[in-house]
């Protein structure tokens, strides 16, 4: 079977789709993935950049931020200090 790479995902000539998580740059096989800014993810590899808190773990939302992932108390705090 032919396979194209293309980006973060392969896509075979049957027409499946996989993707490599962000996080490990391995192929996501389980049934569930994550999509965070543009990208796909292990839900054990989707971390907030500052404290490497799991982010699905943690809330359903997270923050974007200067290529930063963030967990709302990180975002929050980097707020306060870009306000000083």
């Amino acid at each position: 079977m032919e396979r194209k790479v293309s980006g973060n995902s392969i896509s075979s000539m049957i027409g499946e789709r996989l993707h490599v998580c962000s996080g490990c740059n391995e192929l996501i096989k389980e049934q569930w993935l994550l999509e965070a800014a543009e990208k796909f993810w292990h839900e054990n590899c989707l971390k907030c950049s500052s404290c490497e808190g799991p982010l699905a773990k943690m809330s359903d939302t997270f923050y974007a931020k200067a290529d930063l992932l963030l967990c709302k108390r990180d975002y929050f705090s980097y707020q306060l200090i870009d306000k000083r």
